[in-house]
């Protein structure tokens, strides 16, 4: 082992287990977490898109009221009643 996997070993100890030294053996330890890290990054990324959507949505539907108002602001009086 070299000597900066024996410190990274000692430092990390309560995080890694010592097994996990080898190469071979980080990238069998670090895949699920890359894909763990990707999935979490997409979702976030879905989130964001469904916000952006739906903001877009509100300032249509805001759009849409405000001239429905100015509409029934021309309309004459007898027409509302």
């Amino acid at each position: 082992m070299s000597l900066r996997a024996c410190v990274l070993s000692r430092v990390y100890s309560d995080l890694v287990p010592c097994a996990l030294c080898t190469p071979q053996e980080w990238e069998t330890h670090r895949g699920p977490l890359v894909a763990k890290y990707r999935r979490k990054k997409q979702q976030l990324q879905d989130r964001k898109d469904d916000a952006r959507t739906k903001l877009e949505q509100i300032k249509r539907m805001r759009a849409e009221m405000k001239e429905m108002a100015q509409v029934m602001r021309a309309l004459p009086v007898t027409v509302l009643e």
